[in-house]
Order: C-alpha cells, then structure tokens, then sequence
C-alpha cells in the first residue's frame, strides 16, 4: 500500500508536470498515464474538464502534499489532504464522494500502468525515492519532442500518441464553446455530411494522382523518345514535305501530352450568417471523425496573431496540454501522419473573430498554400458578411473545395422536425409553435434562443416575430441573475468598453475598471452573468497573464450593443437619433460586430413603432444603408427587411436597392418583392421591376422579365406594359435577355408577342437576332404577312446570322413564307455566301420545285444556271446532280 501510493504521488505530481520535459526515450509510457488519467476521468466524470485534472496537479499545495508523504509515508493522511485540497479548489463543482471516487479511479489507472512496465516502478523508485536523477535528459525546445519520447523508429507509437494527444486538444477546445455545442441537441445536416466526405475523398485521390504524376510523365516521355525517332525517320523520307503536312496527312505520329497535375482543394469551407450553426457544424465534424483521423480544433477568436503564425498556435495548444516546450508540431504530425498515408483534419471555427483580419488573411493563406499536397485537410468557417475580408486572398481562393452550395442554409423541414424534438425534450418545452414561429427557428441560434426563453413551460401560442425572441431571451438571462438591473448595466458596461475599444474580448482586468465587479468572486454579478452562459471566458492572454472575457454568442453581443445604443440614444428626437445611427455605420469597417448591430436597433425600433410609415425612423435607418454603394452595407439592409414584422414604407430603399450590378443584391431585392408582391401597389410593382431588368446584374436580366412573361395573364395592365417597354429600351443586356425568353413556345397574345419582335429586330445585334431566328421557327404563325416579310428581310440582309439556319426556316416553313421572300433570300445567298449556304440551297430549290411552292421561271432558271456554273465545284456538281433532272 505504502510503496503504491508513494508512486501514485511521485508519478502524478513529478512525472507529469514538474519533470515531465524530461522523460527518457526508455519511459515514453508517462506521457501515456497523463494521457490515459485525462482521457478516462473527463469521460467518466462529465463535470470533470481537462483545466480541473490540471489545475489540481500544478498546485502547489498538493505538490507540498506529497512532499509531506515522502518525508512521512501515512496513506490514511495522505488522501485526506488531497481529497481536502480538491474541495478546496473545485468546492462548488464537486460533491465530497465524488472527489474520493475520482482520486481513486486516478490512482487505478496509474498503478495499471506500472505493473504493466516494472521497469517504470524501478526508475520512479530510483528518480524520486533515492532523488538521483542524474540521467535524465532534458527534452530542449530546439529538439524534436515527438522523436525523443517516443522514438523516430515507432511510427505506430507515434501516431496513437499524437491521436489521443489530438483528442484532447479538440476536447479542451471545444469546451470553451461547450455553452454552444450541445452534442444531443444537433441535427446533421446531410448535405454537408455528403459534402465532406466527398471534399475527403477527391482530396485524398487528387494528392495520390499528383503524387504518381512524376513516375506516369517518366513514362510518356520513354514513349514519345520512340514516337520522335520514328517521326525523323519519316521526315527524312520525304524531305520536301512541310511537318505540317506530313502530320495532316497522317504520315508522323503525335506525341503523347504530359499529363497535368490537378489543382489541390484542401479546405473545406463552411461559410453563413450569425447564428446559421457554423460552429455546431465543425464541433459535429470534429467529433464524428475524431476516432478515425487526427483531429485538431482551433477558434478565430482564441488565435493570437499578431507575433506567431497558425502552426505556433498549434504548438502551444499542445504545450498546453502535455507542459513540455513544443516545436512544429503541425509539421511532426503531418509527417507521422504521411508515414501512415492518413490525413489529419484541422478545424478553424470562425476565422473571422480573429482580432486582427488581415494578419488572419494572410497566415491562412500560407497555411492552406504550403500544405497543399501534405497530409492535412482543412475545415474552416466564417460569417458570411466578413468573408469579403478574405476572398481577395487567392492563396485561400484557390484552396477551397468547390460545391454547389458553400453557404450553410436554414434547417430543412425533415431537419427541423427532428431538431424540433430533441429542443422540446431537452429544454422541457410544452405545446406546439405556429409556422411563423418555425420559419423563424429554422435558423439555429433562433431555435436556442426560444428554447431557452421558454424553458420549462408553455410556448406562445399566437405568432411572434424574430426580434420579440431575443427580447425573451434578454429577460429570461436577466432574470436567472437575480439581479435584473444590475445584470443589464453590467453587460452595457462591457459592450460600451468594446465598442470603445473596438474589440469583442476585454482581458478580466479590463472588466472589473468598466463594471465595478471582481472577477475572482462567487456573488458577483460577473460570476452570476457568467454562470448563465451570457458571457465567457476565452483564450489566456500570455502578454497580460489574464483571461480574456467575451459574449458566449456573436449575435447576442450584436443585440447587446443595439439595446444599449437605443438605452444612450433612444430619448433624442428623429433627426438626432439618425445622425447617431449614420456614425455608427460609418464605423463598422473599424468594428465588424456594428453591422449586425445596425440590425438590431432597426428590428428593436420597429418593434416599438407603428408600421407603414415611410417617415417612421426605423424606415429611414433602412433607407440609410441602401444608400451606400458599399456590398455589405446594402446587403445589411436586405437582411433587416426580411426580418421585419411588415415592409411598409421601405418602398424606397428597395428601389435604390434594385438599382446595384450584384448578383446577390439583385436576388435578395427580388425575392422581398416576390414574396410580399400583394402589398405593394401596382406603380412601385411596375417600378422595381423595370430597375431589376434594367439595371441589374447581367445574369440576373433574365429574372424579372421571366416573371412578367410567366404570370403575364394575371398581372395588371401596367405590368403587361413591360414586356413592350424590355423590348424596345435602351439597354441591350436587357434586350437580349428577353429574346432569349422568346426561344420557346410563346404564351403572350399574338400582337404582343409581334411587337416585341419586330422592336427586337430592329437592333443591329447579333446574339438577338440569332434569337429571333430561333424563336420565328416556332412561333412564325403569330405574324402577320408584312411583319414576317420584316422580319425576313432584316435577318436575310444580317450577314453575321447563320443563313444555313435561315434557310432551314424557309424550308420548314415554305407554305407560309411569302416567295418574295424566297427569292430575295436565294439572291442574296448566291451574291454573298460560301458553299456552306449555296449546298442548303440546292436542297431548299429542289424542295420547293417537287412541293410545287414555286413555279419553274426564268428566276429560277438564273438561279440553277448560276449554281451549276459556280466557282466551288462541290457546289456546281451537286446543283448539276440534282437539279438538272428536274428541269425536264
């Protein structure tokens, strides 16, 4: 019992901490215990975190505990001071028998250990009861630690070491995210499963074809050595031949292409608004394939960048974790990893919380670029509006995965019902929510918040907008402080700091000069705000030796600030509240977290308003960002109208919206148009219309005309208008947008559909009239004869049309086309075509004389004679095959 516990003490506080760097290459199995006690007791003990195991055994009371023992071995004492330290430091987290249980099962797994390695009993007993360790070697910085405790020969060892050692790193990870990630309560969502498994497979395959490139390349170049000896034998044979000819003529050989490597895509990225499930989508990934590669897990926010690059964030996460001075640590898994022909996979969450973007820009550029055929596959996430921080990086660009859809959308039906399930279990839900209600949780932080709003009892019965379940969830937060009023000033105090500071994370120190409130105590509001998952502590700032302290949600920090712009401004009249709100848009390229922040105080105020009022403040704020040219202001401005209650008065600001050459921008205006099209009156339906097809983005045209021609029956006569207007304006995208429409049977009245078309041809463009030659086999029935004789004669004198086409037209429709026609459009054919229209001709002249279209006279005499004298000979023999005969 005595020597059992003195090594139990020894290995713990000795071997895994205070002389963990110097482990010999003979007793790698300590690293194991440390790993192995952590592993079990944080999966037994769910309570149990990593910091707790670490906290304790760095203590210096339980290193001066075991002092004691060693000087006088009393077991009964021994545990009794442990057992008594742990309380002391984890009081509020742990029951009494529960901390026995956990030191007992600690102390199971180290004497496992032991008796499974008696040479680890001898060396301990050597190293700390006799304190001669003299041969210990110290594991430098400088040295490769994986090589020295493990051994470069025990690649096997290696990679399990690294795995498990992975394992909880991702684990201590994601615990600082823990009040994000619920495991039970998230749905997968299939489409990215089958997204990423195929951006594993076509990574895996691409680097494998790369990496046999150079061996199939050797192998052609062996092949084409043969083909060009034998091509200059050739040559020589016919010395007075070009090469040109000789290869037209088949005589040489073409050499073999070299085959080209295929371009890398090793980042997986996963991209969306606040809110969309980003985070919950890494931590399932990261944790579904965790048993089967090495898995790594890093947030934006938590990186500090601004003296060390990604792979060094790494190495401390490790250091962290093991206390020994780390090196390359990416580079030695990546490596251990190659030997076994496995990928590991590095999750980023939310690289857009990093502090400084542009060194974030930079370091993930370098980052994906120089592991682009290395053993590592990266999956990242970012919020939607600050990837523009990123896209002009081709180092990122160039790495990403190419999918139908990057954008994480809202939860499906299938998705929703289940997530619908395990939320109203989960959080004690009782009755069920309208389809409002579930349009608006389809977003997954929406689902969480009315959850937690309504825990434990029932769920609103009537409908509720977006911005009523944040402010239930601000009051029930508030509430579960026990101090509502304090609790408020408290979080304005901090989100004033941060706006101030422009920053999302303030250091404890920070905290307690804004607030007025110690950190370090159990009674606190702090301690109160903190334990209802409001507020968290993230990253250690190693320049200030101090946590840093930031919102547990993004977009409730966002609301946050909104709530206390409108506490600050809210007393001052309508033009002095805009003046406010104009400042704070113009401060968002310094302070990102203002943009969704703009959100809030707009949803917040209508909230408090009267709708349809143009004038209502909440209306101009709107129409404040859609006056800016910048992508992500307008887009902003989108956002907020499809959140709120009514789009009365935003009339305005969705035309000067309309009126933008982004795709995005364009589809967004629409489908607020399209879905609220009955609210608005037939003048601003006619209006925003014509701007979408007017002035919007070239390969959006086609939308808002598709729209006038589909419901075309049903729309007002103002709107039936259009269709006249689109073909006969001045804008030729526009133009050849709609005679692209055209191409199919039409459903437009058959003078409607004539107007256009003649307005249509009568641009000189070549792309349109190719259109209408497309559209008049279809639909040449609905002219009348002089408006087809138009037509014809514009499209017969166009020389850039295709009158191979033309004359399949005329043919296919002979018993309509006036023979006027027939005979200008021969005419000119033979006055000013090639051989490729005068052969359809031959056929189009035959066809009509044994049809009886025409009536043999000397036209058409002219017409043969010139065919059969015709310069090109496949043209005169062919016109002497066919129609000669039939002139008898």
């Amino acid at each position: 019992m005595v020597i059992f516990e003195v090594l139990c003490l020894n290995l713990v506080s000795a071997v895994l901490y205070d002389t963990a760097k110097k482990i010999t290459k003979s007793h790698p199995e300590a690293l194991g215990i440390y790993l192995e006690s952590i592993e079990q007791l944080s999966n037994k003990y769910p309570e149990l975190e990593i910091d707790h195991i670490q906290n304790f055994l760095e203590d210096e009371g339980v290193k001066k505990a075991i002092t004691d023992y060693l000087r006088n071995p009393d077991a009964e004492k021994f545990l009794s001071d442990l057992k008594n330290q742990f309380s002391i430091m984890f009081d509020d987290d742990f029951l009494s028998e529960d901390v026995e249980s956990i030191l007992i099962d600690l102390f199971q797994i180290i004497e496992s250990k032991i008796e499974a390695n008696p040479t680890l009993r001898n060396y301990l007993e050597i190293s700390y009861l006799k304190k001669i360790d003299k041969a210990v070697v110290e594991i430098k910085k400088d040295n490769d630690w994986i090589a020295q405790a493990m051994g470069n020969e025990q690649i096997e060892d290696q990679y399990d070491f690294f795995k498990r050692v992975c394992k909880l790193q991702h684990k201590k990870e994601v615990e600082f995210i823990s009040a994000k990630y619920i495991e039970e309560l998230f749905v997968p969502r299939k489409k990215y499963d089958d997204d990423f498994q195929q951006f594993l497979k076509e990574l895996n395959n691409n680097r494998e074809y790369n990496k046999n490139l150079p061996v199939k390349n050797r192998e052609i170049e062996e092949h084409n050595k043969i083909i060009r000896s034998q091509n200059q034998e050739t040559m020589k044979k016919y010395p007075h031949i070009s090469k040109k000819q000789l290869l037209d003529e088949r005589k040489l050989i073409k050499e073999t292409p070299y085959l080209k490597p295929i371009p890398i895509k090793n980042c997986f990225f996963v991209m969306g608004e606040a809110g969309i499930g980003k985070t919950n989508q890494l931590c399932y990934l990261s944790k579904k394939y965790e048993e089967i590669y090495p898995v790594l897990f890093l947030n934006g926010s938590r990186m500090l960048l601004t003296d060390k690059d990604i792979e060094q964030c790494v190495t401390d996460s490790f250091t962290k974790i093991l206390s020994i001075n780390s090196k390359n640590v990416l580079d030695s898994l990546e490596k251990t990893c190659s030997a076994k022909n496995i990928t590991a996979l590095f999750f980023i969450d939310a690289i857009n919380e990093c502090l400084n973007l542009d060194l974030m820009r930079v370091c993930l550029g370098n980052i994906l670029s120089y592991n682009k055929d290395k053993n590592i596959a990266f999956i990242v996430s970012c919020r939607d509006i600050d990837w523009r921080f990123f896209e002009t990086e081709n180092e990122i660009k160039n790495c990403i995965f190419d999918v139908e859809k990057p954008n994480l959308s809202l939860l499906s039906d299938e998705e929703f019902k289940e997530a619908w399930a395990r939320y109203k279990e989960y959080f004690k839900l009782d009755g069920d929510i309208s389809e409002e209600i579930v349009s608006i949780c389809r977003q997954p932080i929406m689902l969480r918040f009315f959850s937690e709003a309504y825990q434990g009892g029932k769920v609103p019965e009537q409908d509720i907008k977006r911005i009523e379940i944040f402010n239930n969830y601000w009051d029930k937060k508030l509430d579960g402080t026990g101090e509502k009023r304090a609790a408020q000033n408290f979080l304005f105090s901090i989100a004033d700091a941060m706006v101030t500071q422009k920053k999302a994370e303030l250091i404890e120190t920070e905290v307690e000069e804004v607030t007025d409130q110690t950190t370090d105590e159990p009674q606190t509001t702090f301690s109160k705000v903190l334990s209802e998952n409001i507020i968290l502590y993230k990253e250690f700032d190693s320049r200030t030796k101090e946590n840093k302290i930031g919102f547990t949600y993004e977009a409730f920090f966002e609301y946050v600030i909104a709530r206390y712009f409108l506490k600050k401004y809210g007393t001052l009249n309508d033009e002095d509240l805009l003046t406010q709100f104009k400042q704070v848009v113009e401060t968002i390229s310094d302070f990102r977290n203002l943009m969704g922040a703009t959100e809030y105080i707009i949803l917040l105020l209508e909230d408090t308003e009267e709708n349809g009022d143009s004038q209502k403040v909440y209306v101009r704020m709107i129409e404040i960002l859609s006056e800016y040219q910048d992508k992500n202001l307008r887009q902003e401005a989108i956002t907020v109208i499809r959140k709120l209650k009514s789009v009365g008065g935003i009339e305005n600001s969705l035309q000067k919206l309309a009126d933008d050459n982004n795709v995005e921008i364009n589809k967004g205006v629409y489908d607020i148009f399209k879905q609220n099209y009955e609210f608005f009156d037939v003048t601003f339906q006619r209006n925003i219309l014509c701007i979408l097809a007017t002035k919007g983005s070239n390969e959006f045209l086609q939308t808002p005309i598709s729209f006038v021609l589909d419901y075309y029956n049903r729309l007002p006569s103002e709107i039936q208008s259009l269709i006249i207007y689109f073909s006969d304006c001045n804008f030729i995208n526009t133009k050849r947008k709609m005679s692209q429409l055209l191409l199919s049977e039409t459903r437009l009245p058959p003078n409607i559909y004539e107007s256009a078309i003649i307005n249509l041809i009568k641009e000189e463009d070549r792309i349109i009239r190719f259109n209408i030659l497309e559209s008049l086999s279809i639909n040449i029935d609905l002219l009348d004869k002089q408006n087809l004789t138009f037509c014809l004669n514009k499209l017969i004198e166009d020389v850039k049309i295709d009158h191979v086409q033309l004359a399949k037209l005329i043919e296919d429709k002979q018993k309509i086309i006036p023979e006027k026609i027939i005979i200008d459009f021969i005419d000119w054919s033979l006055n000013h075509c090639d051989y490729r229209v005068k052969l359809p001709i031959i056929f189009l002249i035959k066809a009509f004389i044994e049809n009886k279209i025409i009536s043999l006279n000397e036209i058409y005499f002219n017409f043969i004679d010139r065919l059969v004298t015709d310069a090109d000979e496949d043209v005169s023999q062919k016109a002497e095959e066919l129609l000669f005969p039939l002139l008898s």
